[in-house]
Protein backbone atom coordinates (compact mmCIF):
# COMPACT_ATOMS: atom_id res chain seq x y z
CA UNK A 1 0.00 0.00 0.00
CA UNK A 2 1.12 3.60 -1.02
CA UNK A 3 -0.47 7.04 0.89
CA UNK A 4 -0.03 9.83 -1.34
CA UNK A 5 -0.07 13.09 0.72
CA UNK A 6 -1.55 15.78 -1.65
CA UNK A 7 -2.14 18.48 0.89
CA UNK A 8 -2.09 21.94 0.69
CA UNK A 9 -3.44 23.38 3.53
CA UNK A 10 -3.55 22.33 7.20
CA UNK A 11 -7.47 23.59 7.85
CA UNK A 12 -8.81 22.73 10.40
CA UNK A 13 -11.88 20.42 9.50
CA UNK A 14 -13.78 17.80 11.33
CA UNK A 15 -12.51 14.47 11.09
CA UNK A 16 -15.27 11.89 9.35
CA UNK A 17 -15.07 8.17 9.06
CA UNK A 18 -12.45 6.89 6.11
CA UNK A 19 -10.85 10.00 6.35
CA UNK A 20 -6.73 9.52 6.13
CA UNK A 21 -4.53 11.60 8.88
CA UNK A 22 -1.19 12.24 9.84
CA UNK A 23 1.00 13.96 12.30
CA UNK A 24 3.86 14.66 9.16
CA UNK A 25 5.58 11.30 9.90
CA UNK A 26 3.16 8.55 10.18
CA UNK A 27 -0.36 8.04 8.69
CA UNK A 28 -3.69 6.94 9.79
CA UNK A 29 -7.23 5.76 8.71
CA UNK A 30 -10.04 6.95 10.84
CA UNK A 31 -12.82 3.85 11.23
CA UNK A 32 -14.77 2.85 13.85
CA UNK A 33 -14.54 -0.66 16.58
CA UNK A 34 -17.20 -3.27 17.17
CA UNK A 35 -18.82 -1.02 19.23
CA UNK A 36 -19.20 1.80 16.69
CA UNK A 37 -16.31 3.74 18.95
CA UNK A 38 -13.91 6.05 16.78
CA UNK A 39 -10.38 5.19 16.03
CA UNK A 40 -7.20 5.78 14.25
CA UNK A 41 -5.90 2.87 12.16
CA UNK A 42 -1.65 3.59 12.14
CA UNK A 43 0.11 2.12 9.02
CA UNK A 44 3.17 0.67 10.23
CA UNK A 45 4.23 -0.72 6.73
CA UNK A 46 3.67 -3.11 4.14
CA UNK A 47 0.52 -5.01 5.84
CA UNK A 48 1.52 -3.82 9.54
CA UNK A 49 -1.23 -1.99 10.68
CA UNK A 50 -1.71 -1.00 14.40
CA UNK A 51 -4.29 1.06 16.47
CA UNK A 52 -1.66 2.81 18.79
CA UNK A 53 -3.56 3.10 21.28
CA UNK A 54 -5.52 0.82 24.21
CA UNK A 55 -8.92 2.47 23.40
CA UNK A 56 -11.60 3.76 21.54
CA UNK A 57 -13.59 6.90 21.45
CA UNK A 58 -17.38 7.52 21.70
CA UNK A 59 -16.85 10.85 19.78
CA UNK A 60 -14.91 11.98 16.79
CA UNK A 61 -14.39 14.90 18.59
CA UNK A 62 -12.75 12.95 21.68
CA UNK A 63 -10.43 11.56 18.75
CA UNK A 64 -9.47 14.41 17.51
CA UNK A 65 -8.60 15.61 20.97
CA UNK A 66 -6.59 13.00 21.87
CA UNK A 67 -4.63 13.11 18.18
CA UNK A 68 -4.44 16.87 18.68
CA UNK A 69 -1.44 17.05 16.56
CA UNK A 70 -2.63 14.88 13.63
CA UNK A 71 -4.65 16.53 10.95
CA UNK A 72 -7.02 15.47 8.09
CA UNK A 73 -5.19 15.22 4.30
CA UNK A 74 -6.17 15.21 1.44
CA UNK A 75 -4.44 11.58 0.16
CA UNK A 76 -5.16 8.79 -2.25
CA UNK A 77 -4.60 5.54 -0.99
CA UNK A 78 -3.19 2.95 -3.32
CA UNK A 79 -4.01 -0.62 -2.70
CA UNK A 80 -1.97 -2.94 -5.12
Amino acid sequence: MEIIDKTKDKKEEQWQLGDVVTDGINYGLVITDDSSDYMVLNFKGINQYTTGQSSSYESMKKLQDYYSDWHKVNAKLVIE
